[in-house]
């Protein structure tokens, strides 16, 4: 019944002092646990969150290891109701499960108590911070965005392979550096590559740089939560809020962009694309969780930009306000912007001017500022308010997380990785780091010019160098995704194949399907006695 709201949470844990135990209870239909994996059929134990009732007090949710079936038989233990929530889009193969408690007693030790307390009176000690909770989260959203970037890496490898492989019509101009066109004119029968076609390589590229940027990303938030660890440690709880917004928006954005994209990926193989030999459906159902569980989509955008915005109003207060990261550094400009100081216009002259990583950055940072500033006005002067506000504090997370996938990757190029690479390998690495930012920027284009910083040339200008970026990476297509590693076995799809066997592979694997074999092959079971009747049947007359 409360899936985001968690603070709406209906299941209680009170304290009995005369037992020294919990006692846990669902109250009604809606305090049921629903979608827990391998809930129901497979545990035996759970941490369940229940809202902490002490003397009568709630002290709202806290965490309770509970047993819920028997260790002997597997049977549900007495008053808890337990199964299987039934047929979903994917992951079929996982118990996802319901339960419910009927007064369910457990000791006063269940309570997960590291942070917070109860003794033995019922007296209640407190964490250090109500946020420490928000800790555990960073760790999961930071592992989505990684799993976003790989399944899209994933899908990006399986598209591209195919593409190479997959020829439809001559095109000379379009295979003019495919070997099997000789001077312009294609050796008999040989047909134009599908990767070589300037809309079906763009589409692929845009994903492949994605694909990086995201992997790129997911380094940059786990280096920020072990560092977050290792403060908590010491009680140092001042990046926790930094964290917690850059991961909640991350999550967000980068499996809304996955999902799309695995789609996209999806439609660009063709009629293939739709059969279970591509492997993209059964994948594709199984990503798609990830944009609800650990957060809808559209509520976690509101946290990211409630943080910016209390960062922005502590600068303009106080501009020597200390911020947490170079994250939001950009925030220290927007706040000290006033109505008189001169509109800012970007300083790109030469199309050259875009390869300047700097340059690049300073416009997206310029609309997130622009829109955070916007939004606050907006807020303080009563001219909206929040609930009004949401679809515009969705556009204020979604900029900021864009500027810190391109921080990311810029990040990546200067790591100590990167320099070990060779200085061709590196040079391609940057000239997909210019896509992702350059191809997201125009995509994004209306928000950049919407106060004149970027003018309509310079616009023309963006997508001149789209299309440069996207001919000079073409030939390190398949490099670029081999560089993935992915098995085959990992990939499972007859169109992305390592060999490039993909005829051979599709002809393979339906020659196993069941209508191919056995019984119903090579007429199909029933024949006989449903289909015959019908085509020997007389045809029935009209009465008119």
């Amino acid at each position: 019944g409360h899936g985001s709201n968690v603070q709406g949470l209906e299941t209680t844990a009170t304290f009995i002092p005369e037992t020294d135990e919990f006692e846990i209870h669902s109250p009604s239909m809606t305090a049921s646990k629903w979608w827990a994996g391998g809930l129901g059929r497979t545990a035996n134990h759970a941490i369940v969150v229940a809202r902490l009732i002490l003397k009568g007090e709630d002290f709202g949710t806290h965490n309770f290891i509970v047993q819920i079936r028997s260790m002997e038989d597997h049977k549900p233990l007495k008053g808890i109701t337990i199964g299987d929530i039934g047929p979903k889009y994917g992951y079929e193969t996982i118990d996802n499960g319901f339960m419910l408690f009927d007064h369910v007693r457990i000791p006063r030790s269940a309570l997960l108590a590291r942070f917070s307390q109860v003794s033995r009176d019922g007296t209640y000690t407190r964490p250090p911070s109500s946020k420490l909770s928000y800790s555990t989260m960073v760790f999961v959203r930071a592992r989505i965005v990684a799993d976003a970037g790989r399944s899209l890496a994933r899908g990006v490898t399986i598209t591209t392979r195919y593409s190479a492989v997959r020829r439809q019509f001559r095109d000379p101009v379009a295979s003019a550096s495919d070997p099997f066109f000789a001077e312009g004119q294609p050796k008999k029968g040989i047909e134009t590559a599908v990767l070589d076609y300037p809309i079906q390589w763009r589409r692929i590229a845009l994903q492949l740089s994605t694909a990086y940027a995201l992997h790129f990303a997911s380094v940059v938030v786990t280096e920020m939560y072990s560092d977050l660890v290792a403060r908590l440690k010491k009680g140092d709880l001042s990046t926790l809020p930094e964290v917690h917004a850059a991961t909640s928006g991350l999550k967000s954005l980068s499996t809304d962009m996955a999902a799309a994209g695995l789609e996209d990926l999806r439609r660009a193989c063709g009629g293939h694309g739709y059969s279970e030999v591509s492997g993209f459906p059964q994948f594709i159902a199984n990503f798609l969780p990830n944009v609800t569980y650990e957060g809808d989509n559209y509520l976690l955008t509101q946290q990211t930009t409630r943080y910016l915005l209390k960062t922005f109003r502590a600068l303009k207060k106080t501009p020597s306000t200390k911020l947490a990261s170079l994250s939001t550094s950009y925030l220290a400009a927007a706040a000290a912007r006033t109505p008189d100081s001169p509109a800012p216009r970007w300083a790109v002259r030469l199309s050259t001017d875009l390869l300047n990583s700097s340059l690049v950055r300073a416009a997206f940072a310029h609309r997130a500022g622009r829109l955070v500033s916007e939004l606050a006005t907006d807020l303080d002067s009563g001219s909206q308010t929040w609930t009004d506000s949401l679809p515009d504090a969705h556009r204020v997370s979604r900029a900021h997380c864009q500027l810190l996938l391109v921080d990311a990757f810029a990040h990546a190029l200067e790591s100590p990785a990167a320099k070990k690479l060779d200085a061709g390998s590196r040079a391609v690495l940057a000239r997909l780091g210019d896509l992702f930012a350059l191809s997201t920027l125009e995509a994004e284009m209306g928000e950049f010019v919407a106060d004149g910083f970027v003018s309509y040339q310079q616009a023309k200008m963006v997508r001149g160098a789209v299309r440069d970026a996207l001919k000079e990476l073409r030939p390190n297509a398949v490099a670029l995704v081999d560089a993935w590693g992915f098995s085959d076995y990992l990939l499972d799809s007859a169109l992305g194949r390592a060999d490039g066997k993909v005829y051979e592979t599709i002809f393979e694997w339906v020659s196993r399907e069941p209508l191919n074999n056995g019984e119903n092959y090579p007429v199909v079971k029933g024949y006989e006695t449903l289909y015959k009747p019908l085509f020997n049947a007389k045809p029935a007359l009209s009465k008119l």
